[in-house]
């Protein structure tokens, strides 16, 4: 038998989440509720309401890392109150949960719960992950490596414009950066992030592809096994130029906010000249910050794995080299719909 001392101790956290909490609970429950949360050391109270605040009762609740509800919802301008305070990562926090569970998706709804864990109770390494954080040699290698983009960059304004704009962006919203991007789109902003951002890791990226999780691809098509010609005949679909038929899928539903983004997105796949080539290009809609239409189109590279059904795509995006692993996980037999999984990642190549 082990002691109490030996026990594992937990933090214990509660996040209330929903419209109904707006309003205290009746009164002869309140404190009954005060005095069952007063064991937690860390509570935070959202609520989805475009107002974003909760009511008093549940604002005097609040605590984070040992910071008031009502210091929390005043960082002061520009955070200085909460800089001399001293609970600038606490403001942070509760500021990051808040404008993730307000971007309403399933996705960012789960990050909001990493983040508020990884902030509170103790480190998450996937989270870790996630943060990159330049410093004196990752600055020093990409200004000495790459000095005409530098140069080319913060001489362009619109180079300038799109640095300044996803600055603004909130925590891991990648729609929001690429709409900076293509609404400041420039040859300067490419040749930068190619250099700097990509060959020479400025920002010390350390973020993988994650592993789970898991999918698995379908193991037969038309009541055959799946073969790795068969899962590519799949995603060609329809698409045959040559019979007049240059349509190939339609993007219907998705859980993916970055790609979800896109009102239209065509999807071709083909075969190359070259022998055992493979090629993905998809065509999208973006509106940008002053709501114009944009088309864009993109030419991956897609490789098999050896499982069928299984690929790596690689594409170069706005100077960005980035890898996605795609999974066949189901199709009909006359190809009206089908069902993909896909996980994101980008490619670091740092030269010394």
């Amino acid at each position: 038998a082990s002691s109490a001392a030996d026990a594992p101790h937990f933090d214990l956290v509660l996040l209330g989440l929903g419209v109904d909490l707006a309003e205290g609970p009746p009164e002869l429950c309140a404190q009954t509720v005060r005095s069952l949360l007063s064991s937690a050391t860390s509570r935070l109270f959202i609520t989805s309401t475009a107002a974003r605040s909760v009511g008093p009762y549940w604002q005097s609740l609040t605590s984070l890392s040992g910071v008031s509800g009502d210091d929390l919802a005043d960082a002061g301008f520009l955070g200085l109150k909460a800089k001399l305070g001293g609970y600038t990562e606490a403001a942070k926090i509760q500021s990051d949960i808040v404008d993730l569970w307000h971007r309403r998706t399933a996705e960012e709804a789960v990050y909001a719960m990493l983040v508020l864990i990884d902030g509170v109770t103790q480190p998450l390494p996937a989270m870790a992950d996630q943060k990159p954080v330049p410093n004196m040699e990752s600055l020093t290698r990409a200004i000495d490596k790459c000095p005409d983009q530098f140069r080319g960059c913060f001489t362009s304004p619109r180079c300038l414009q799109s640095l300044a704009c996803i600055s603004q962006c909130g925590l891991a919203d990648q729609s929001c950066s690429y709409t900076c991007i293509v609404s400041y789109s420039s040859d300067e902003f490419t040749q930068f992030s190619l250099c700097a951002l990509q060959k020479q890791n400025l920002l010390n990226s350390q973020i993988e592809r994650p592993t789970t999780p898991r999918a698995v691809p379908m193991e037969s098509f038309r009541g055959a096994p799946l073969t790795h010609d068969v899962a590519e005949g799949v995603l060609v679909g329809h698409f045959d130029p040559g019979a007049g038929r240059r349509h190939g899928w339609l993007v219907a539903a998705g859980s993916n906010p970055a790609y979800e983004q896109f009102a239209l997105q065509y999807q071709l796949w083909y075969k190359g000249s070259a022998k055992n080539t493979f090629w993905y290009h998809p065509t999208f809609l973006v509106e940008g910050l002053d709501g114009q239409k944009i088309w864009r189109a993109r030419d991956y590279r897609v490789r098999r794995k050896d499982t069928p059904g299984m690929w790596d795509f690689s594409v170069v995006d706005n100077g960005i080299i980035s890898e996605e692993r795609w999974h066949l996980l189901g199709a009909d037999a006359a190809l009206p719909n089908s069902v993909m999984a896909f996980s994101w990642g980008p490619v670091n190549i740092t030269s010394h």
